[in-house]
């Protein structure tokens, strides 16, 4: 047997609407943070992605050092990315300098 259901317009106190409105808001929140902790919990709970061989012409300590600078750079320290800016350019003034000696 099919049920059959009466569609009908309820008024509401603007106060107690009020107060459905924000009942309903908190529901979607808890709902949206507990699928948030969920996704964060299989994520972090999530086997680590292997590591890809060194690429060739590296040597292991090569390829160690490269993903130490790697992580270090992905973590958006601040300080790390100030630090990682003036060694580049130190790095480049010194070539420049020394493509000055060699050419001269």
């Amino acid at each position: 047997m099919e049920e059959e259901f009466v569609r009908s317009t309820v008024r509401l106190s603007a106060d107690f609407q009020e107060r459905v409105r924000v009942a309903i808001a908190k529901r979607r929140l808890r709902s949206f943070q507990q699928a948030v902790e969920d996704a964060l919990n299989l994520w972090l709970g999530a086997p680590a992605v292997p590591v890809a061989p060194p690429p060739a012409g590296l040597s292991r300590e090569e390829s160690h050092q490269v993903g130490l600078f790697l992580d270090f750079l992905r973590s958006g320290e601040p300080t790390a990315v100030e630090m990682v800016k003036h060694a580049l350019e130190l790095h480049a003034r010194k070539q420049r300098a020394q493509r000055k000696r060699s050419s001269a």
